[in-house]
C-alpha cells in the first residue's frame, strides 16, 4: 500500500493522474484498509433507503465486499448524512430519514475497531494515540538542504553580477554608436 502522501486522482476525462502531496500525514487512524458504505438511497425518483452497512476490504486484490456483524441498538438508516472516522469510531450525523419523512437531528456512533463485529454505541472514549511531531527533514516536509540553499544564493549573486556587467556593456556600446549631438554656441 502506498503512503498517504501518494494520491491518484481520477480526472473528468477518465485519466488517472498521480499526485505527490507535500504535507504531513494526518493523526494515526485504524488500518486504512476499509471503505464503509452506510445508508443512502437508490434514486431520486424512488428514495428507497439502502438499509445495510457494507464494507469494501482493500487489503488484498481483488477487493472484497462484505457485511459485518453489527450489534447494539441500530438507528434508523439515514440518507444525505455525513460520516467521519475518529479513532476507532465512525460518527454519523444528521441527514434525512425517508422512512419517517423528517430531517434527522441526531448523532450516531459506530465502533468499527473490531473487524469481525461493529457495534452501535451511545458514548465513546475519544482517547487517540499520541501525536508525534513530524521530522522537519523528512520527505513529507518542505525542507531544503543547506548545500542547496548556499548554491542557490551564490548562483543568484553571480547571475546578478553578470547581468549588470552585460547591461553596462550594451549601454556603452549604444552610447558609442549614437553620440549625443552637441549644440553650437
Amino acid at each position: 500500500m502506498k503512503p498517504l502522501y501518494c494520491i491518484y486522482i481520477l480526472l473528468l476525462n477518465f485519466q488517472l493522474s498521480y499526485v505527490l502531496v507535500k504535507a504531513y500525514t494526518p493523526i494515526p487512524r485504524l488500518n486504512n484498509d476499509r471503505i464503509i458504505i452506510y445508508g443512502g438511497f437508490y434514486s431520486l425518483a424512488s428514495p428507497a433507503v439502502a438499509h445495510d452497512l457494507s464494507v469494501l476490504d482493500i487489503r488484498n486484490k481483488p477487493y472484497r465486499w462484505f457485511t459485518p456483524n453489527i450489534s447494539g441498538t441500530i438507528p434508523p438508516t439515514p440518507s444525505l448524512h455525513t460520516a467521519n472516522v475518529v479513532g476507532r469510531y465512525m460518527i454519523v450525523t444528521y441527514g434525512a430519514i425517508f422512512s419517517q419523512q423528517y430531517m434527522n437531528p441526531d448523532v450516531y456512533i459506530l465502533d468499527i475497531g473490531n473487524d469481525s463485529e461493529y457495534k452501535w454505541v451511545t458514548s465513546f472514549d475519544p482517547i487517540l494515540p499520541p501525536i508525534t511531531s513530524p521530522d522537519p527533514n523528512s520527505i513529507h516536509g518542505y525542507s531544503i538542504s543547506s548545500g542547496t540553499m548556499v548554491g542557490a544564493i551564490i548562483g543568484t549573486l553571480i547571475s546578478g553580477i553578470l547581468l549588470t556587467i552585460f547591461a553596462l556593456m550594451i549601454y556603452r556600446w549604444y552610447k558609442r554608436k549614437h553620440p549625443r549631438a552637441t549644440p553650437n554656441l
